[in-house]
């Protein structure tokens, strides 16, 4: 490798030997024209930067055509983030410290739901209630702190997550149950 470079024969001949094939392919991968020759003299400059155009000039045509394709499939992935790239915070609203510019929460509540929400608040704790009458007692000691967390809590052995699993599903037939028929016109009303 020269330390001062590739000589500018080199250089040109490499250069003129890829131009055409790379440029077509960036345009083929989306590019505008000037945007793919931009990209194009990217790669030649990122290897005239590294110094590799003297080693890549003495390897077979098909060995460099190959290495500069992945070249040129990096420079495109790196521009294609970048020109997505968001500033941190850059789509988050802005709220003023005055009350009453705070935007009001939007949620799917509507009267109706939460009329809805005594009854199947009761609904849930008589299912709760029959599940843990129809369970052993050493078993629902084990399940019941778990029954109402998220699924993917704690580390537990193979043994319990069955367990609680099937808990699970009962408790979701007891509540059916509990609503007497009326689960699917609960669940309409909170779909979006």
């Amino acid at each position: 490798m020269n330390p001062s470079g590739p000589t500018s024969n080199t250089l040109d001949l490499f250069i003129r030997a890829h131009w055409r094939r790379l440029h077509a392919a960036a345009c083929q991968r989306g590019c505008r024209p000037t945007e793919a020759e931009d990209v194009v003299q990217d790669v030649f400059l990122s290897l005239v930067r590294r110094g590799l155009i003297e080693s890549l000039a003495s390897r077979p045509t098909e060995a460099q055509a190959s290495y500069l394709f992945l070249r040129l499939r990096s420079v495109l992935m790196n521009r294609w983030r970048d020109a997505r790239r968001q500033c941190r915070g850059a789509l988050e609203m802005s709220v003023s410290i005055d009350e009453e510019a705070v935007p009001e929460l939007l949620t799917n509540a509507t009267p109706a739901t939460e009329a809805d929400r005594p009854w199947l608040a009761k609904c849930i704790s008589n299912a709760l209630d029959r599940l843990q009458q129809q369970t052993r007692a050493p078993h629902w000691q084990m399940i019941s702190p778990w029954l109402l967390e998220e699924p993917h809590g704690a580390a537990r052995s193979g043994a319990q997550r069955a367990a609680l699993h099937r808990a699970r599903q009962k408790l979701r037939a007891l509540v059916r149950e509990e609503m007497n028929g009326s689960f699917k016109d609960w669940n309409m009303a909170w779909s979006p």
